[in-house]
């Protein structure tokens, strides 16, 4: 057995009588494999942007290094307090500095970040600190309503209550489908062959950033936390595209479902795809490349959308909501107020419902608060008949050390 210390060339001591066992055999070549675990001395957390639910945190040694690579800490996030409730989801293998924070409403929050060390454990070293609270702070930034209309060839934006007619329309060719990033920069697909996927930075009025192309009436968006943008191909899978956009989207899954529509993230990062005639929906887990967990909800499945509180909303082509909570076995109630030729659904931070009706007697959109019992109606959203809508909610966020 080896005792080992190790000290920065100061002579801070970065790691302080670490016992290392080892075996040594007759006639052999006997290499002794380290990896040194740096000891935290603190833990930092930033916000990516001040509009953007994205957080950094990284483990500092005594110099103000970041610790990283092999014997770096996991972390892991929590809520201990305040008077909004946080979304969080967690670190991953691939993104192990980042977490995402999702405010249900403005207000306060305290946020506790553990880091976590496998095989010899640096948070029993002198001074090591493996533990940290931040105060997080949101106030919304803005709010608004996108629905794509295809027969009217532009995307409608609602302001606050959403009750009265568009605030200003971008001009696209057979939109379709929407979606955004962390950013508030929106990706609008165009039903058609050939089919495009057009990306705008706010306050969109000017021309598309980027314009990807080479699909095939593209029905269905969804952008990941890390900014990767999902596509719902209905003759020919799910594919996908990372920043900055250039290229051809690959294929992660030809089998998607019978007719991939209506897509999503979950408050946990993992994608749910809505399927027209397989009459379910499916699950796809990180890294998103092997297979899927499907739910028959026995009828067909245009859109899926999700709460804060990971309550699932599907909604189906006969007028109905169906609502589940995990383990999504059982559904339970089904919402119908409001619905009239329903064509794509959505949900702001609050948990309130938005239904995109197609219908041309019903040409806009509902309005549902919880329990979803009755709905207020919007006729002159879509002008056309409403093919889908996505909410955008921004807030502007601090984040700060707190004791």
């Amino acid at each position: 057995t080896a005792t080992l210390s190790t000290a920065d060339a100061s002579g801070n001591m970065l790691s302080t009588a670490q016992q290392i066992a080892f075996t040594i055999l007759a006639g052999q070549a006997n290499t002794i494999s380290l990896s040194l675990s740096g000891v935290p001395a603190s833990i930092v957390a930033h916000l990516l942007s001040a509009t953007t639910s994205n957080v950094l945190v990284e483990a500092l040694d005594v110099d103000g290094n970041i610790i990283v690579g092999p014997g770096a800490p996991t972390f892991t996030v929590g809520q201990t307090g305040g008077s909004t409730t946080l979304a969080l989801l967690q670190p991953t293998s691939t993104h192990p500095n980042t977490f995402y924070a999702t405010p249900s409403s403005p207000g306060s929050a305290t946020l506790h970040v553990t880091a976590s060390y496998s095989g010899t454990n640096a948070c029993t070293q002198p001074g090591a600190v493996c533990t940290a609270n931040f105060a997080y702070t949101a106030t919304q930034a803005s709010q608004q309503l996108f629905v794509p209309n295809q027969a009217g060839n532009d995307v409608a934006i609602l302001n606050p209550p959403f009750t009265g007619s568009p605030a200003a329309t971008i001009p696209v060719n057979s939109p379709y489908a929407v979606a955004f990033d962390s950013q508030g920069d929106l990706f609008v697909a165009t039903f058609s062959n050939p089919g495009y996927v057009y990306e705008y930075a706010p306050p969109y009025t000017g021309s598309p950033l980027v314009t990807i192309s080479g699909l095939l009436f593209p029905d269905g968006l969804a952008v990941a936390p890390d900014g990767t943008l999902y596509i719902a191909n209905p003759y020919s899978g799910i594919s996908r595209i990372a920043p900055p956009y250039t290229g051809t989207p690959v294929m992660i899954d030809t089998n998607g479902g019978a007719r991939p529509t209506g897509m999503v993230f979950d408050p946990l990062g993992n994608l749910w795809v809505a399927d027209l005639y397989g009459q379910d929906v499916r699950e796809f887990q990180p890294p998103f490349t092997n297979g899927s967990t499907t739910y028959p909800i026995g009828t067909y499945a245009v859109d899926v959308g999700f709460d804060l509180n990971q309550n699932m909303f599907v909604l189906s082509g006969n007028n109905q909501i169906f609502e589940s909570a995990p383990p999504y076995t059982t559904s339970t109630q089904t919402i119908t107020a409001g619905l009239n030729g329903a064509n794509g659904l959505t949900l702001d931070p609050a948990g309130n419902l938005y239904v995109a009706n197609q219908s041309i007697s019903d040409e806009g959109i509902a309005i549902l608060a919880p329990p979803y019992a009755s709905a207020v109606t919007n006729n002159n959203a879509g002008g056309y008949g409403a093919d889908a809508l996505r909410m955008l909610t921004l807030f502007n966020v601090s984040l700060s050390p707190s004791p």
